[in-house]
């Protein structure tokens, strides 16, 4: 009696393949978007920081203080710090995973490599300086119009946090 050959895999072998694979590839996006997730979390609450760093700068030291938020080479998102024009902290901000969209008196627009956003504070009440003044402080063009940022929204994966922004106080919180 002779032997029959196997050559290649039942049905009921291919089907539990796939679906072994099904379930490691959503694992493996669930993994990837709560990175993402708490990448911009972190990008959001380290923004707050920079503001609030940026604020109390502005109000305790003579000269100014000013944000430049903006997208690198790589995608990622750079927040500097200057006090009186000079450089004096840069960070990046939650890596490429990460998104950036703006709150400005034309509406939502998203943050740029070609259009940095620039952040002051006026020095008697800490209240947001307008996006020309704050450009204009810097020796920069602005692009976002002549108004106040209100908010600015970072995203990645299946997280949006929000770091809102009231004029005409400079108090700032993160939503989200």
């Amino acid at each position: 009696m002779k032997k029959a050959k196997s050559g290649g895999f039942t049905l009921l072998e291919l089907l539990l393949v796939i679906v072994i694979s099904g379930i490691a590839m959503g694992f493996i996006y669930l993994s990837v978007a709560n990175v993402s997730s708490s990448a911009a979390r972190r990008a959001a609450t380290e923004m707050n920081y920079a503001i609030s760093r940026c604020r109390s700068g502005a109000v305790s030291r003579e000269g100014f203080a000013c944000l430049e938020l903006s997208v690198g080479t790589q995608g990622e998102i750079l927040c500097k710090y200057y006090e009186n024009g000079a450089l004096a902290e840069e960070r990046e901000l939650g890596g490429s995973r990460v998104t950036v969209s703006l709150s400005v008196d034309e509406g939502e627009k998203p943050l740029t490599s070609a259009a940095p956003l620039y952040l002051s504070f006026e020095r008697g009440t800490g209240a947001e300086s307008t996006l020309n003044a704050a450009a204009e402080r810097m020796g920069k063009a602005n692009s976002y119009g002549g108004g106040y940022c209100s908010a600015i929204t970072f995203s990645g994966g299946r997280g949006s946090y929000t770091v809102e922004i009231v004029a005409s106080t400079g108090s700032h919180g993160i939503q989200g």
